[in-house]
């Protein structure tokens, strides 16, 4: 019984040790604001550093900082917060590259590699507008007009185009005439 028990207390060490979620002990910066944390990215905004040097992630509650910039990084979609504009025109601009598991940029390995935004209206069911662009490391803008100062949008970046596990497009971008909400 006794041997069982010496087995049994370091492997449930071990386990709860591996549960842990959230904690990690190694990080590598990637590109500027994007880390990969334990195969998570994070920006750095979600990023804090314990007495002890443990790197935790805080989940984002926006996706959108109060003046208008977004970092983010993608293997299928992503949504941001919600949004208002100040003005009936507003430029979203992008740049994006991609890179593998590893935080090594391999934008070139995928040549005319796309992704998709989409401007959609809160409670609306039709895309207010959308735009797809080549992940080729250039400043990329999508400008819509016709909006209302008085409604809710939100957009959507969706990697249109086939990227194995762990590889994703990573970028930033701005709203103009952006409000928080």
């Amino acid at each position: 019984m006794k041997k069982i028990r010496q087995f049994l207390t370091p492997a449930l060490v071990i386990a709860a040790v591996a549960s842990m979620g959230g904690t990690t002990f190694a990080s590598e910066r990637l590109e500027e604001n994007v880390y990969l944390v334990d195969n998570q990215y994070a920006i750095e905004e979600q990023l804090s550093v314990g007495d002890d040097g443990i790197i935790e992630i805080t989940p984002s509650v926006e996706r959108i900082s109060s003046n208008g910039y977004f970092d983010f990084a993608v293997n299928s979609s992503l949504t941001s917060t919600d949004f208002q504009v100040s003005n009936t025109t507003t430029t979203i601009k992008l740049n994006a590259s991609i890179i593998d598991p590893y935080g090594n940029g391999v934008t070139s390995d995928y040549s005319d590699h796309k992704y998709k935004i989409t401007l959609k209206k809160r409670g609306s069911l039709f895309a207010v507008d959308s735009a797809t662009f080549t992940v080729d490391s250039n400043p990329n803008q999508f400008v819509v007009t016709g909006l209302s100062k008085d409604a809710t949008y939100y957009f959507e970046i969706t990697n249109v185009d086939y990227l194995p596990g762990g590889t994703k497009i990573v970028g930033s971008g701005s709203v103009s005439n952006y409000v928080h909400k």
